[in-house]
Formats: C-alpha cells, sequence, structure tokens
C-alpha cells in the first residue's frame, strides 16, 4: 500500500475503498448525495460486503432502490462476493418488496428442469422455472473413456450437427415441431471448469480445422514475457505510468530501471510510437515478437491471436484491463471469422446463452473443483454447474469420463438420454476425420 500510495497508483480494492471513505465523510461531500433518486443495480448477486456499503451510502436520501440478481448464479466467492446479499437486503430492509421472476424464455423444459433438479439440491426456497418454450430434445449425458475420447467426441458432434441431422433427429424434431436446420459454428459454445482443460481441446479443434475463439482471461496472460509487452505499450501510452516502464524492463530486458537501460527503453518506444499511430495491434506484436526474439514465446503468439479484434493499441489494452470474461476473445488461429465456435469456462460463460451447449469434464474432482488448496464449497460449485447448464437454448450435452461428476445425480432420469463416446453417429459429411484415425480412445 506504501509504494502505491508513492506512485500514485490506486487498485480495484483501493478504488472501491477510496470511494466508500468520501461518502462516509460526515458534513462533507454534500455535492456527492445529489442526483441519485432512484438507484438501480444489476447483477446484485455479484457483490462484495464493500460494494453492498457503497449501494447503502448511494441511496441515502434517495425515493427508491431497486436491485435485480439470482442469488442461484453467485459464483464469485474468490472475487469477494457474497451470496448472502439477498438475506442481508431484507434484514437491512424489511420493507422491501419481492418480485419473482419464474418465467424461462430461453431454455426447452427439458433443459430447465435438468437444471432444476440440479440446484434444487441447495438450501433455499423452492425454485420454480416456468418454460415458455415448447419441448424440446432431451438432455444427452455422455460417456467417454477418458479425457481425449472427450475431446474427440465434441470435435465429431460439432462436425455432426455443422454437417445437418441425421434420421435419428428428425424424427425425434419432427415429433416436437422443432425446425429441422443444420447449425452454424457460432451457434455452438463448449464449456469447461479449468482454463487447462481448453488445451488438448483446441488441439482436436485445429486438426479438423474447426473455427473457434477462447473467450476469458487465461493464464498465460500472467507470463513474464506477456506481461512485459504489456507493460511495454502501457507506458507507450500513457508516459507518466513508471510502474509500467519499470516493470517492461525488468521483465523484457532483465534490466533494473537505469541510464542505460532508460536508453535502450527509449530506443524501442521511439520507433513503436511511430507505429502505434497507422498500425494496427496485431501488426505491432508480429513485428514486435521479431524484434525482441520472442518467437518461442507461446503466450505472445497467444496474445497476438487476441489482437485481432481490435483497431488499436489503446483499445485493446483498454479492453484487458476493463473487460468482461466474455469481452476478452482469443482467436483460434491466424484470422477470425465471426462464426466460430466460442470455448470459455463456465464462470465466462454467465449472462450469455447459445443453442447448442457441450460441457466437458463433468466428472469427479473438476465438477465440484478439487483443487487441495482450500474446502469445496459445494453449494457454489453447483451454481456454476447450473450456470452452465441454462446457457444452452435448444440442446444440451453434458460429457464425462472416469467417475461421473455426483451432480449429475440430481439430473431427472426422464428429461436425459445416455451415450457412449464411442458411439456417435456418423457426421454426416463424407470426410474421413483424419485426428480421430490415429487418436481413438
Amino acid at each position: 500500500q506504501r509504494k502505491l500510495k508513492e506512485q500514485g497508483i490506486l487498485d480495484f480494492d483501493d478504488l472501491l475503498l477510496e470511494t466508500l471513505h468520501l461518502f462516509e465523510e460526515e458534513g462533507k461531500n454534500k455535492a456527492l448525495r445529489q442526483g441519485f433518486s432512484y438507484l438501480l443495480v444489476d447483477e446484485f448477486q455479484d457483490i462484495s460486503p464493500v460494494q453492498y456499503r457503497l449501494i447503502q451510502e448511494w441511496n441515502k436520501g434517495g425515493r427508491e432502490l431497486f436491485v435485480i440478481g439470482d442469488p442461484d448464479q453467485a459464483i464469485y466467492s474468490f472475487r469477494g462476493s457474497d451470496a448472502r446479499c439477498f438475506e442481508k437486503l431484507r434484514e437491512d430492509y424489511p420493507q422491501i418488496t419481492t418480485i419473482c421472476l419464474e418465467q424461462n424464455y430461453r431454455s426447452t423444459p427439458q433443459i430447465l428442469e435438468a437444471a432444476s433438479g440440479v440446484i434444487s439440491q441447495n438450501d433455499g426456497p423452492e425454485r420454480r422455472l416456468i418454460p415458455q418454450r415448447q419441448a424440446g430434445t432431451p438432455v444427452r449425458l455422455v460417456t467417454a473413456s477418458g479425457e481425449m475420447s472427450e475431446d474427440i467426441f465434441v470435435a465429431k458432434e460439432i462436425n455432426r450437427l455443422i454437417g445437418g441431422i441425421d434420421m435419428l433427429d428428425a424424427q425425434g424434431h419432427l415429433e416436437t415441431g422443432d425446425d429441422l436446420r443444420a447449425r452454424s459454428f457460432s451457434d455452438i459454445a463448449v464449456l469447461y471448469r479449468t482454463n487447462r482443460q481448453a488445451e488438448l481441446l483446441e488441439t482436436c479443434l485445429k486438426k479438423e480445422g474447426i473455427p473457434y475463439v477462447v473467450a476469458g482471461r487465461e493464464d498465460f496472460l500472467m507470463e513474464p514475457a506477456v506481461r512485459g509487452t504489456l507493460c511495454f505499450f502501457k507506458a507507450l501510452l500513457n508516459p507518466e505510468d513508471r510502474t509500467a516502464r519499470r516493470l517492461s524492463l525488468k521483465l523484457l530486458w532483465k534490466l533494473p530501471e537505469d541510464e542505460m537501460s532508460g536508453s535502450i527503453f527509449d530506443a524501442a518506444a521511439e520507433k513503436y510510437r511511430k507505429k502505434m499511430k497507422k498500425e494496427k495491434p496485431q501488426k505491432l506484436l508480429e513485428a514486435w515478437v521479431s524484434d525482441m526474439n520472442l518467437q518461442e514465446e507461446e503466450g505472445v503468439a497467444k496474445l497476438a491471436s487476441m489482437s485481432v479484434f481490435y483497431k488499436n493499441m489503446d483499445e485493446f489494452l483498454d479492453n484487458l484491463t476493463f473487460g468482461q470474461e466474455s469481452d476478452i476473445k482469443r482467436c483460434g488461429g491466424k484470422t477470425y471469422t465471426s462464426d466460430s465456435v466460442t470455448l470459455m469456462t463456465l464462470h465466462g460463460s454467465k449472462g450469455l446463452e447459445f443453442p447448442v451447449v457441450l460441457m466437458c469434464g463433468v466428472r469427479k474432482g473438476l465438477i465440484p473443483l478439487e483443487s487441495g488448496k482450500q474446502d469445496i464449497d459445494e453449494a457454489e460449485e453447483r451454481r456454476l454447474f447450473y450456470v452452465g447448464m441454462t446457457r444452452a437454448k435448444d440442446e444440451l450435452l453434458l460429457i464425462t469420463s472416469q467417475e461421473p461428476s455426483p451432480f449429475l445425480e440430481a439430473i431427472p432420469k426422464e428429461v436425459t438420454t445416455r451415450e457412449n463416446a464411442g458411439k456417435q453417429r456418423d457426421p454426416g459429411m463424407g470426410k474421413q476425420m483424419s485426428l480421430f484415425d490415429f487418436m481413438q480412445p
């Protein structure tokens, strides 16, 4: 905290605490309290205790407070959110009026019944999800022989979905009155519990030429070469950011900040300051990789594949700093196509929806996650699984191997079908899938 203060820097927690301090000062900053007659708060289940106190301060003297959220989607305790926020609100505002939104317009009845079976295992009032759509296809529980088999199944299934609907599907769709059509890549999302699971999955999709984007903050962003690169361009955009300059020297050139290292930095800065005015981030990073001999740094290559979504470096860095999980994307190839499968963690999927969702790794040890570092919060892990299930609009596939997740036991058998990953239907593309010739489980 002392070092941050010396350099005039506030981290995110400091921003909240300093703002709270401004409002809590008695008799001061009266101007800050003007203008909030009606305070509306979205995603209330995600707030931390400090943010809760800020809401109380902002609401002083106001006419109405309105919050909206879903207690069953409280999945960010590791960021400080408190799942008891709705209970505390009722305690602090006993006159509160509660309106329950029970109609669901997103998912088919089968998906909602499956998800309700899972979340109803948590404490709390009875959950009511009233479907507003016609019946669809059952939730598919797919068992594979291992992680490789899971990911091969995903690639096969995506090709089948893109290629069209076979006769078995056609019969089911005709019975329910659903449209009979092939899916596009952008209709499909593949969800998983941890970022690590994406590595093998990406290999399978690349082998088959399936376009994809990876959404969310990934571990490679913390690699020294990646952090050093980002700090270099941050320092160029904001010369007063001495911390970014110092970190880039330390992480990239392995040098302390002194006169000699300063001349090295200034020479690089002069070259790239000119480039930044006319070149897009992807071109800048390609040149940067060559100049700094970072060709072997896989993390920097992934950073470059994120940059294809942005027009300039300023926009790119802003999104990395302030963007939500779903805003931060990495292209699976050198070029981006809007018709791509989305890969993301269960946390990153919150708030989104897709016609087809394939959830990988629904097995013991991953769902719920057993890290060994701390006790499992089973209620929150169950909420996270519920969030992932309810991203699906039309089709939901839960893919497991080894020992299945105990959460699967709560899904009503009436709304599911079970199958083995080794007995998929033919993709119908007239194409032998080369990856699977030598990687059969």
